[in-house]
């Protein structure tokens, strides 16, 4: 969460931590796309995209361009990064 997103999305770093990206979720959403990325990059570790409707706090869709990667550490740990544009 960086104040970019902060603007966006309209909620701050301590209402998103910790919290998937359902908060963004609204009737729009296909909800299906996100899953169906989300499966490709944990199978293949190849970065992945896709566009999204979202929509901020206050309601108001958003076009969203959301792009993950795959991350493993030397320490064994992985992550899944994800990235959002508008």
């Amino acid at each position: 969460v960086n104040h970019a997103w902060e603007d966006l999305c309209g909620f701050d770093k301590k209402e998103a931590l910790h919290r998937s990206l359902n908060i963004l979720q609204g009737p729009d959403t296909r909800v299906s796309l996100t899953q169906r990325m989300v499966e490709r990059l944990l199978a293949t570790h190849d970065p992945q995209e896709v566009y999204v409707v979202n929509y901020n706090k206050q309601g108001e869709a958003f076009t969203n361009h959301l792009r993950a990667g795959y991350i493993q550490e030397d320490n064994g740990l992985e992550l899944l990064v994800g990235i959002l544009e508008p």
